[in-house]
């Protein structure tokens, strides 16, 4: 409970930090701020088949004038992004361009290989080898009706000669390749793959020409393929009894993608191609078919087809026969240039081959991760680290291929960030950033072939076309954010479980095309439509808030809270005024008066009230630009949910208290389970802290092992996206200074940080937890915990007990005498750098561990282990 006194002083604060007053942190000499140097170009200094690391270097300038030189980077990835020259064996950075030769045109700038034919009317006319080896020739043979009901099919149209004419550096059009309608295909080459383009230019004959009725016939493609590896093959759940189960083919390490059909121009309105791959009499064919009802609308659009094309005729039979194979021929011209002769008016049905990239990989939670196209993965564990960043640019994906999943080792305070290219907010800068994300981009940003077995757990996604996708199994969605999306989360078949979310500001949230779908306290804020129509049950939501919705159809459930949003099901509560309040970057924290509090209900799903009950619908107070001078101590504020009758909506992990720019000149203490926030407000002199504390002063974190202290900066907790506390500076959550002398202070006139079962949470590239700005830093830290980001700089004392440093880069070095303690710690992954500038100071490393840290530890004690002592440690290196 807080005293009367800090009460009052909360309010004096809170009060404060509304007025905004601004102020700049001062320097050594009383100045306003550091200077700044110009930062070096990016560069990629390292690259291998699907990554390029990008590096760039920034330039501090200490009070005491010495430049010191900082070092960032982030990760570029893409399945196929470079190939290796056959001349000088280096990686080169891939390029789709298709080269005319005399026999056709070749595609060789990538990990794969393309040959096209001059005819497309020849046997193998398209001759693709994957980078493991695997060969696939195919030709497109024709198309067909089919009936999955009676089993009845006729083909429609079928090859004909038509020669190749490149329109575009990595696009080939044979146009008008068939007999029997007007149809061009259309084939561009990807860095990952390649995808063959059938663009309808006419409208079809009416299936009742064929004996067929429209209600149940399918519009089909057929291609063979010609003595091919067998592929692998799975069924994926159908969403309908009634449709044809779509298939997961795959060659080694060559998939193919999610098959669509779409008006050109008009991509977003596509609709789903089943993929089956069939092997008749000896030969092979892959079948790509859409019902032909959800087509026909676009295709009446088309003109009617010329009167000098005939359409094949014949009724639809049981016994389908394909066509005898085209013999191999050539046309009787070379492939040639057409450049800008695309097809107009059309309706395409599609297909990709994509590579994967790489198996069971691991998103660091130090590193900021950059999408530049489709990352394909296979493998049961590609792990998402919490506070990996990854960004995406426009279209880019995450794609599992069949079998593939994700596992999130995510967790409270420590979330996954999907988002844009241009989002600086969080993450590293990646080059070319405009700063200001606008529009969608990740196209989704997850994509599941056949579901995911482990729950996406802890993250956030922001900008996104598409959130998720998952065709196959059930999925299961548990403490996360979806902000400014075009769409949340579609499910083709199987169940979705959603627990404790927040969706603002989306076109539409949710998309379940059959199955079930279960919403324990979501929020819908800002939102279109809840569900776009499907043919699934509805959607039963408990203890939800929906809040400016426009449209709730198919929606069910008990105990739901509206504001200006059509009600359904029963136990409804309506508030009439908005129920949420703004605080920084969290815009939807439950506002005072709001009836949503402890109006829900404990018949929830199973965990669900566990996820609640160590987090809060109530905001942080703020404190920014000020000062303390008098001994102060801080507890928990934001009331936790542990009630039987839950709050309604979001919980998001709790901040009680957020500091900026606060200046402190006596004692701290933070009590047990407080968590503390932190961010960087314009006129911080460009420096970014939550806490600066002078000489002598004491700040204590007093965690106890069932009631751990936080301390994070505000992007693990707040969703962003509202213009609020964007600002980024250099420093740290917590950063001594110093009245007597900066860099030339006596070091017993320093300030101290004494930790005890504390959690440090940061993103990847998200500053500093502690470090030293003009003074020496003192950190003692004993059974606590630190998570990304950074620890430590040029004047440090670090000792540490029993503590976790989980992807953490540990710095401590400079000209200035330092100390360096460890005993019982771990470090897993990061890095630690020991580097004595001048003269020597004392490192004590016993009985720790090591996995995979990078060391550049420097040692001018001249073998005397009074100063240096390391001993009874593990390492553990080239390991994952």
């Amino acid at each position: 409970m807080k005293t009367t006194a800090l009460l009052s002083l909360a309010l004096a604060l809170a009060a404060a930090g509304a007025r905004g007053q601004t102020g700049n942190v001062p320097d050594a000499t009383g100045g306003a701020s550091a200077t700044v140097l110009p930062a070096s170009p990016y560069e990629v200094v390292s690259l291998d088949a699907n990554s390029r690391t990008w590096q760039w270097e920034t330039y501090e300038t200490l009070p005491n004038g010495e430049v010191h030189t900082n070092t960032h980077s982030y990760q570029e990835l893409g399945s196929g992004l470079n190939y290796k020259s056959p001349t000088s064996g280096q990686w080169l950075s891939a390029q789709p361009t298709i080269e005319v030769f005399a026999g056709g045109a070749v595609a060789r700038q990538c990990q794969h290989t393309i040959i096209f034919a001059n005819n497309i009317n020849t046997a193998g006319s398209i001759d693709e080898q994957a980078v493991d080896g695997i060969r696939l020739r195919s030709t497109v043979m024709g198309l067909m009706y089919s009936d999955a009901t009676t089993g009845q099919a006729v083909q429609i149209a079928q090859v004909q000669d038509s020669g190749g004419e490149l329109v575009a550096d990595d696009e080939v059009l044979y146009p008008n390749a068939f007999e029997g309608v007007s149809a061009d295909v259309l084939y561009k080459n990807r860095i990952d793959g390649m995808e063959q383009d059938i663009v309808l230019k006419a409208q079809l004959p009416d299936p009742k020409e064929y004996g067929m009725n429209p209600a149940s016939t399918y519009l089909g493609v057929f291609t063979e393929v010609y003595n091919p590896t067998m592929p692998v093959l799975q069924d994926l759940p159908t969403a309908d009894p009634d449709v044809p189960a779509d298939q997961a083919i795959s060659w080694g390490s060559t998939f193919l993608g999610r098959g669509k059909a779409f008006s050109l121009g008009n991509e977003t309105n596509s609709v789903e191609v089943i993929k089956r791959f069939n092997a008749t009499d000896g030969r092979y064919f892959l079948l790509e078919k859409v019902r032909y009802q959800d087509a026909e609308a676009a295709l009446s659009e088309l003109p009617r087809q010329a009167s000098n094309v005939k359409p094949m005729r014949g009724l639809a039979s049981r016994d389908f026969k394909f066509p005898p194979a085209p013999a191999t021929k050539s046309a009787a011209r070379p492939l040639r240039l057409a450049m800008g002769q695309v097809p107009g008016k059309g309706y395409v049905l599609d297909y990709t081959t994509l590579s994967t990239a790489y198996t069971n990989f691991t998103f660091q939670g130090d590193t900021t991760f950059f999408l530049s196209g489709t990352l394909s993965l296979s493998g049961v564990s590609n792990v998402f680290e919490g506070g990996c960043v990854i960004k995406y640019t426009n279209g880019a994906s995450i794609n599992f291929a069949s079998g593939g999943a994700a596992v999130f080792t995510s967790q409270q305070f420590h979330p996954v960030v999907f988002t844009a290219r241009d989002d600086n907010a969080v993450g590293a800068a990646i080059s070319g950033s405009t700063g200001s994300p606008s529009g969608y981009y990740a196209n989704p940003a997850l994509d599941f072939q056949t579901g995911n077995t482990s729950p996406l757990s802890c993250f956030r996604m922001s900008y996104a076309k598409t959130g998720i996708i998952s065709q196959g199994s059930s999925i299961a969605v548990n403490n996360a954010q979806f902000v400014a999306c075009q769409g949340g989360i579609a499910v083709v078949s199987g169940a979705l479980t959603i627990n404790n979310a927040l969706f603002l500001n989306l076109a539409t949230n949710l998309y379940v095309l059959s199955g079930s779908a279960v919403v324990n306290n979501a929020t819908f804020a800002n939102d279109g439509y809840m569900l776009l129509p499907t043919n699934g049950s509805p959607i039963y939501l408990t203890n939800c808030i929906l809040a400016n919705v426009t449209n709730v159809a198919g929606m069910a459930g008990s105990y739901n809270g509206f504001y200006q949003s059509p009600e359904f099901g029963s136990q409804c509560v309506t508030n009439q005024f908005s129920p949420f309040q703004r605080v920084g970057a969290g815009s939807c924290y439950l506002t005072n008066g709001s009836v949503f509090f402890q109006a829900g209900t404990a018949s929830v799903g199973p965990g669900v009230l566990a996820f609640l009950t160590n987090r809060t619908t109530h905001p942080p107070l703020v404190c920014s630009n000020l000062s303390f001078s008098v001994a102060t101590n801080f507890s928990p504020q934001a009331q936790r949910d542990a009630s039987s009758t839950p709050d309604l909506g979001w919980h998001y992990d709790p901040l009680d208290w957020a500091f900026s720019g606060v200046q402190v000149y006596s004692n701290v203490t933070f009590s047990a389970g407080t968590a503390v926030g932190w961010f960087e407000l314009p006129g911080s002199g460009g420096l970014g802290l939550g806490l600066a504390i002078y000489d002598k002063v004491v700040l204590s974190f007093n965690g106890t092992a069932s009631q751990p202290c936080t301390l994070a900066r505000y992007s693990t907790v707040q969703e962003g996206g509202d213009g609020l506390w964007t600002t980024l500076g250099y420093l740290a959550g917590v950063v001594p200074e110093s009245l007597s002398g900066g860099y030339s202070m006596n070091a017993t006139n320093a300030a101290l940080i004494k930790v005890n079962f504390t959690r440090h949470a940061l993103l990847a590239d998200g500053l500093n937890h502690y470090r030293e700005y003009n003074a020496l830093s003192q950190v003692v830290a004993q059974n606590s915990e630190f998570w990304s980001g950074y620890v430590g700089s040029y004047w440090d004392d670090l000792y540490g007990t029993n503590c976790l440093f989980d992807r953490v880069k540990v710095s401590v070095q400079g000209s200035n005498p330092c100390q360096y303690w460890l005993r019982n710690c771990t470090m897993h992954g990061g890095s630690l750098t020991l580097d004595k500038f001048t003269g020597t100071w004392p490192v004590w490393i016993e009985e720790c561990a090591f996995d995979g840290t990078t060391l550049a530890v420097g040692d001018n004690s001249g073998g005397n282990t009074n100063i240096t002592y390391c001993d009874f440690n593990a390492f553990l290196t080239n390991a994952s």
